[in-house]
């Protein structure tokens, strides 16, 4: 039985003509066995003749009682408990042979996915949860589960489900940081080495960018240039990855496991993205604790006080600015530790923040020579000052604009040289390989992310620093601001710099399993041939604009060249922000925010006069780029949404490798462009029973 379907045909066969209502409940239900890890060789098998059934048997199926199923929330989650016990069972029996391992991993796990339920799955779990194990759910539901507890919780109630016998002798205590740290769902630990932003409501479990953890299949979504939802193929890769960590854990320890997978993982985004062997990579939570990071980098590498040239200020991360002056930009860490928003982090000296907007007062886009006029002249009087003059480089912003020019960064290059720290923030990853080739030869650091363009998992951020300046890391002997620890862990850390020592010896899960999943995303796009890549974007990102410009209801936003000299093919336009229009007015940001946010949700029950093909645009859910601020013609506050190609467009028209069904299915998705923009058209038909305007 293959590892996609075996738990359809483990359910659904011989079911027919029985149990109709409770069939259908349970195939709703199991939507979300999306999520349930993929085992090979494990069967799920229904039992009549024991109605109430939950059994485990090793390394071989699972036994459920047909009574359990007509309860399909408790049915979900003792299937993702069987499920995951019989994982930790395979990586641990050959070792140890415990079988109290699997108890106790598997049971914080089903407690956690648990409470990753829905809430009205969640309540209908309440009603039915059995009573002899709600002190052990009490338990692992609490915030902060210690190793103490680990070690003794009492688990014996447990062994009634596997029918084996546990070992007398207490249990090995080298297991359990191995259970604290990775006994946790794959889509908790993509939430986790991150702030609150990844955090999920518990309605329709979204996160602030509008998108969830586990795969969301039934959205048309072309929100990369904010967001996205992790796709199945992704999402299944990094549930066997999180099982790989699991089984080398458990063989060569935890600290082992770990530093061979994220080699692994940096040798081959260096391959695919064209890095070269001898470049370096950190990676960071977010774009805005990259920017943190390099700013604590850049003081420790020099006593002289900072001076950073933030071009696109207007255009870059709200909490940029204030990470590059060295003040914490959240109220909490990536590490999830409170902090005091805007407060300066222990260990920071003063540094300036030169801010450089794309947009005049006005609200005017300058234009390249005026931009290039600010820069130059921000960098002599830093220089004239004495200070280290450190210049961010924009391309491509969330609207799609780079700056300076590349003339300027030349002249830079040839008048100033090594004066002049260079960090060029392509956090869209909207960029040839031959450009960042190009960038890192000229010595040139760059901002990366895989959540953007190539629709991995929000906050997968990256720091890729050319030899020269990463041989300039490894030989500092100064320590990074102890503030840092709240932020970063030892282990993000090239291996051989010293910077980094100060920092807690942890390991961030979550954040090296977002990266797995954008690589997922990453190499799936450059299996695609060249020709078809140019072909799909050109077709696609055509479509789009066509569509907006012809729809009376929005106005695209003017957009700049990115740069004279991008190739043509890969780096075309693919961000196409647009107002959207009430009889010819813009909608103001909030106006846009609450349009973007009924988008994202079915909205059928809310225009219960609607005709029937308008309630089938509806109900389908659509994500689309968040509200951008943007003053309209007449000076007016306004913002513009985004439609945006992302690599899993192409991707996914090519998964067959069929040339005819790759156009077919880029034609789909356009198609689906045309419902988005079908939705926002119907949305502002019922903008007043809808609550759209103030």
């Amino acid at each position: 039985m293959s590892d996609n379907n075996y738990m359809l045909e483990g359910f659904l066969n011989g079911q027919a003509n029985e149990l109709d209502r409770q069939r259908i409940e349970l195939i709703r239900i199991l939507s979300r066995s999306g999520t349930l890890p993929k085992v090979a060789d494990l069967q799920v098998q229904y039992i009549h003749s024991q109605p109430e059934m939950f059994l485990i048997e090793p390394g071989k199926q699972l036994r459920i009682g047909i009574r359990l199923l007509q309860q399909p929330v408790l049915a979900l989650v003792a299937l993702r408990y069987g499920i995951e016990w019989q994982i930790w069972y395979n990586a641990i029996k050959k070792i140890d042979g415990d079988s109290r391992v699997a108890d106790l991993a598997a049971a914080r796990v089903a407690v956690r996915f648990m409470e990753l339920l829905p809430d009205d799955h969640r309540a209908e779990l309440q009603a039915n949860f059995p009573d002899d194990l709600k002190d052990l759910y009490n338990l692992f539901k609490a915030p902060n589960v210690s190793l103490a507890d680990l070690e003794n919780v009492d688990i014996t109630e447990l062994s009634k489900y596997h029918k084996l016998e546990a070992p007398t002798q207490p249990l090995n205590k080298s297991w359990l940081p191995i259970i604290e740290q990775l006994a946790v769902p794959t889509e908790a630990l993509m939430m986790s080495g991150g702030d609150l932003r990844l955090n999920i409501e518990t309605k329709n479990l979204l996160n602030v960018y509008g998108c969830r953890p586990f795969p969301r299949p039934e959205a048309f979504s072309f929100a990369s240039s904010t967001a996205t939802s992790v796709s199945n193929i992704a999402f299944d890769l990094t549930q066997k990855q999180r099982e790989k960590l699991i089984r080398d854990s458990f063989k060569n320890g935890m600290a082992q496991a770990y530093k061979d997978q994220q080699t692994d993982l940096f040798e081959r985004l260096k391959h695919s993205l064209h890095l070269g062997k001898n470049a370096s990579l950190i990676i960071s939570p977010s774009g805005t604790d990259i920017s943190l990071l390099f700013a604590g980098m850049c003081q420790t590498l020099t006593e002289k006080t900072i001076c950073h040239i933030l071009v696109a200020s207007d255009e870059t991360g709200s909490g940029v600015p204030m990470a590059l002056a060295g003040r914490h930009f959240a109220d909490t860490s990536a590490l999830n530790i409170p902090v005091k928003k805007e407060g300066l982090i222990e260990g920071f000296r003063d540094a300036e923040v030169r801010k450089i907007p794309l947009r005049n007062e006005a609200g005017k886009l300058k234009s390249g020579q005026e931009l290039d006029g600010e820069v130059y002249t921000a960098l002599q009087e830093a220089l004239e000052k004495g200070c280290q003059p450190v210049l961010h480089v924009m391309d491509q912003s969330k609207l799609g604009y780079a700056a300076p020019t590349h003339d300027l960064l030349e002249q830079i290059r040839q008048e100033f040289g090594e004066k002049v720290i260079v960090l060029v923030d392509n956090s869209q990853l909207r960029m040839h390989v031959s450009r960042i080739e190009a960038y890192l030869k000229r010595g040139y650091i760059i901002t990366v992310t895989g959540s953007k363009f190539y629709t991995g998992p929000p906050f997968s951020g990256a720091l890729v620093m050319p030899p020269k300046f990463a041989d300039r890391v490894r030989k500092c002997e100064g320590n990074l601001p102890l503030g840092f620890n709240q932020y970063y862990l030892k282990s993000e850390f090239v291996q051989d710099t010293k910077i980094g020592n100060k920092l807690a010896d942890c390991y961030n899960f979550g954040s090296y399993l977002r990266w797995f999943a954008a690589l997922v995303e990453i190499e799936r796009y450059y299996r695609i041939p060249v020709t078809l890549r140019n072909l799909g974007t050109e077709i696609f990102c055509e479509h789009v604009a066509m569509r907006i410009q012809n729809s009376p209801f929005l106005e695209p936003l003017e957009v700049q060249p990115v740069s004279a000299e991008l190739p043509l093919a890969e780096e075309a336009r693919t961000i196409f922000p647009f107002y959207i229009l009430d009889d010819g007015r813009a909608l103001s940001q909030p106006e846009a925010d609450k349009l973007y946010r009924l988008l994202n949700q079915d909205i059928s029950a809310l225009l219960p006069d609607a005709a029937d093909d308008e309630l089938r645009i509806a109900r389908q859910v659509c994500h689309i780029g968040q509200p951008v601020k943007v003053l309209y013609h007449n000076q007016q506050p306004s913002a513009v949404v985004r439609i945006s190609l992302g690599s899993r467009i192409l991707a996914e028209s090519w998964k067959d490798r069929d040339v005819s069904i790759f156009f077919q299915r880029v034609e789909s998705q356009m198609n689906q462009v045309d419902i988005v923009v079908s939705k926002i058209g119907l949305v502002l038909k019922y903008a007043k029973q809808l609550s759209i305007f103030a």
